[in-house]
């Protein structure tokens, strides 16, 4: 399985590739002064306004810092009532794509309702990966929130 590495927080985190459809770099975004906390805010990308999250925001921790290997992983949120549209996810010490030769992500034994997209880890011989679901990343309040057309 090919998996992009990055870090969250102070932990090594992955997610696999196939639910990535580009990756950017740190685009200027359009922030909002009253979003709520962890989204970054809009991109422009080809014409198209695409909201995008701070990912180190959503868990807890500051802001994700602009840095070299600070990115933007566009990928497609599966919305709850169905059909899916592009959201961006800032990721800070994207590490690159690995090949790993590691078992199905597995539950990481902690409960934590307010974070259900840090659910599970990958076991791989460098140690435990945190794995990153980006269909559970954003609750349904706040999916409605960035998708409203979509709604």
């Amino acid at each position: 399985m090919q998996i992009l590495v990055f870090q969250l927080a102070e932990a090594a985190a992955a997610l696999p590739t196939t639910a990535i459809r580009q990756v950017l770099p740190l685009l200027q975004l359009t922030r909002f002064p009253t979003a709520p906390a962890g989204v970054a805010g809009l991109m422009n990308l080809h014409g198209a306004a695409i909201p995008v999250v701070d990912v180190t925001a959503m868990s807890g921790g500051p802001a994700a810092r602009a840095r070299q290997d600070t990115r933007i992983l566009l990928v497609d949120f599966t919305l709850p009532e169905g059909g899916s549209r592009p959201l961006g996810l800032v990721v800070e010490g994207v590490a690159g794509v690995r090949r790993v030769t590691a078992r199905a992500p597995r539950p990481a034994g902690v409960r934590l309702p307010d974070y259900p997209w840090l659910g599970e880890v990958l076991e791989t011989p460098e140690g435990l990966w945190l794995w990153l679901e980006p269909d559970r990343l954003l609750s349904p309040t706040l999916a409605a929130l960035l998708f409203q057309e979509a709604a």
